[in-house]
């Protein structure tokens, strides 16, 4: 995209507008409708986010109210409540911040917050959806046992603190290099090879995987959105490493062959040990910052 088609504000009504249609024909892609309200980011006028806002509402109640039918229209309303605004916040804090790892955990504690809803107040919602899915094995004839319903239904409410948080972060990353692109060419890499969360914010991850160890329902729902997090600042390190050690261009490409689509594929076991490198690293560098030490001992 030129320049001067993200900087020109009609352009940006414009692909809210393509991506809010994208988002709703394709429901489970919701970065597709994140791609376009990630322009909040773009944007230095606060009028110019709430007209955003509102042709990018608008226009999904429209796509519901029409293609869906008015008893399907007030999904908008959860679209809004959980995605749309969630991003407009944590934009406006990476806009008055800069830190990437202050907004992303902003939106890991939104996504924990939905998953701590559906385990307080969703026991209705999860029992409708069992029927649902009971009612759909039985007429495709596919004998399932109770177990293992159960257990699918115990598996959305992490899946979906999962997707909103992948959803939200990878909306505010395309934003942000958009505006890189815009306003500072290669600055997105930058700022992300130094994505580190600190102790605080540290403390309060590891809070959640200890009371999810001891076996507390809403720690345990939430702890793959905690390493989902903690693998970001691991992978933050590995790109600060491969930058700063100028390291050639085929270790990024090999590292992320293994760990998205080699060791997943034929060695889970191998996948979750790196895994388990990256969220451990991260921990070692919240409260040891390895990235200054380096520096220090490399002047």
């Amino acid at each position: 995209m030129g320049k001067l088609y993200l900087k020109n504000p009609v352009i940006a009504h414009l692909l809210v507008v393509i991506f809010s249609l994208l988002g709703a024909a394709f429901q489970p892609l919701f970065v597709f409708v994140g791609g376009g309200l990630a322009l909040f980011s773009l944007l230095q006028s606060y009028k110019q986010v709430l007209s955003l806002f509102l042709v990018s509402t608008l226009t999904l109640w429209l796509v519901f109210y029409f293609f869906e039918g008015q008893e399907s229209s007030h999904s908008w309303v959860w679209l809004v409540a959980f995605y749309y605004v969630p991003l407009i916040l944590g934009s406006l804090i990476l806009g008055q911040t800069s830190n990437q790892a202050l907004s992303v955990f902003f939106l890991a504690i939104l996504a924990i917050m939905v998953v701590l809803v559906l385990t307080v107040w969703g026991d209705p919602y999860l029992l409708e959806l069992k029927n649902i899915l009971q009612l759909a094995f039985e007429q495709t004839n596919t004998p399932v046992r109770q177990e293992a319903l159960k257990a699918m239904v115990d598996a959305i409410v992490p899946a979906l603190g999962v997707s909103v948080f992948i959803s939200l972060t990878g909306s505010l990353f395309l934003g942000r290099y958009w505006q890189s692109c815009v306003y500072k060419p290669k600055g997105f890499g930058e700022e992300f090879r130094q994505f580190q969360l600190g102790k605080t914010l540290n403390l309060v991850l590891l809070g959640i995987m200890v009371l999810a160890f001891l076996g507390f329902e809403f720690a345990e729902q939430s702890f793959v959105v905690v390493c989902l997090l903690l693998s970001l600042q691991g992978l933050s390190l590995v790109h600060f490493f491969y930058q700063k050690k100028q390291w050639h261009r085929a270790v990024i490409i090999v590292f992320y062959l293994m760990l998205f689509i080699v060791l997943p594929l034929i060695f889970v076991w191998g996948w979750l040990f790196l895994v388990s490198l990256l969220i451990i690293s991260a921990i070692i560098d919240g409260w040891f910052n390895l990235r200054y030490r380096f520096e220090v001992q490399a002047e």
